[in-house]
């Protein structure tokens, strides 16, 4: 989860990525250069979110959520751009308490996305990731959370398959050398014996070594 913290006159916006869902905490009030910015730099995560899987914004207003008519345009024009040419799934907006404008810019923003995609105001962010989330899930995205938890399954699999396949390589060595103790004391049928073990364990290590790399390899 990379942020990103982007500074301009009179405000800023901070933007990171939680499974395909981009969030940006925007210290209002918005202004015409501000919603250019963050059009600009935004748009480059969402063209990434958007290369395999559906995925979803979140703003999350910081002090003032006001935001004047000339930027409100510009936010509509790029949400457009979004819902015909990208995989955007939903938009959500968080309007806490104690946020300048809360309640007052609500019915602004709902006419800005109004037949462009699914759209949202909450006062929790948790309860906005929740939603988008939903949506996102019913065209089969995985949360984070989930994601994190099956990676971490896995690992833990990839962990115990490296451990047997390292304990067959040592028994195979251990049976590699039985059978040049038993050539040299000139007892070739136990000899055989032990190398004919000692490739099979040097067989299941191996295997056991391709299962935990397979493991980790997958995204």
């Amino acid at each position: 989860m990379l942020l990103k913290t982007f500074e301009l006159p009179g405000g800023r916006y901070d933007t990171r990525v939680q499974g395909q869902i981009l969030i940006s905490e925007v210290t209002g009030p918005w202004s015409v250069e501000q919603m250019d910015r963050w059009v600009d730099h935004t748009s480059i995560d969402n063209a990434n979110l958007g290369e395999r899987l559906p995925f979803a914004n979140l703003i999350v207003m910081l002090e003032s959520a006001m935001c004047p008519a000339a930027a409100m345009k510009v936010l509509r024009t790029h949400v457009d751009y979004l819902s015909k040419n990208t995989r955007l799934a939903a938009f959500a907006l968080v309007n806490a308490a104690g946020v300048q404008g809360r309640g007052f810019v609500d019915s602004a923003y709902k006419e800005a996305f109004a037949g462009l995609c699914p759209f949202a105001i909450f006062s929790r962010q948790e309860e906005a990731i929740d939603w988008l989330n939903g949506l996102l899930a019913k065209k089969g995205v995985v949360p984070a959370a989930k994601q994190e938890a099956v990676v971490g399954e896995l690992d833990r699999d990839a962990i115990r398959w490296h451990t047997e396949a390292a304990q067959e390589h040592e028994a195979a060595a251990k049976l590699h050398l039985l059978a040049v103790e038993r050539l040299i004391a000139l007892d070739p049928q136990a000899a055989s014996s032990a190398g004919t073990r000692a490739m099979q364990k040097s067989e299941g290590a191996r295997n056991l070594s391709l299962k935990a790399y397979r493991y980790t390899k997958q995204d």
